[in-house]
């Protein structure tokens, strides 16, 4: 039997997979790469309450740190996705978003 499955996946999300207001990509992989960022958000959110104890930096450098992270592995996570995660962790502790740095920066 068909199990008729839809997340709701927030806006801030789909924008990534969104152009010139269509879909970019099939709901099937979109629901996909959304539970997967989401669950990536909780472990990551978990790594930074700990480092957050643990660090004098602050909050925005220890969010900074993973974001890099994040970014080195881009055959799993697109910048697009590292950026949502990121802000997604703030949003999960309850901290601010630090300015992320912009993607393009590195390829000149």
């Amino acid at each position: 039997m068909y199990e008729m499955r839809q997340l709701e996946i927030p806006p801030s999300f789909m924008a990534l997979y969104t152009r010139h207001g269509r879909p970019s990509a099939a709901r099937e992989v979109v629901e996909a790469r959304y539970e997967a960022c989401e669950d990536l958000a909780h472990g990551v959110a978990g790594f930074c309450s700990t480092q957050a104890a643990d660090d004098d930096g602050g909050r925005s450098a220890i969010l900074l740190r993973c974001h890099a992270g994040l970014l080195l592995t881009p055959q799993t996570l697109s910048a697009a996705e590292a950026g949502w995660v990121t802000g997604r962790t703030a949003e999960l502790l309850e901290w601010d978003t630090p300015p992320l740095p912009d993607a393009t920066d590195d390829a000149d």
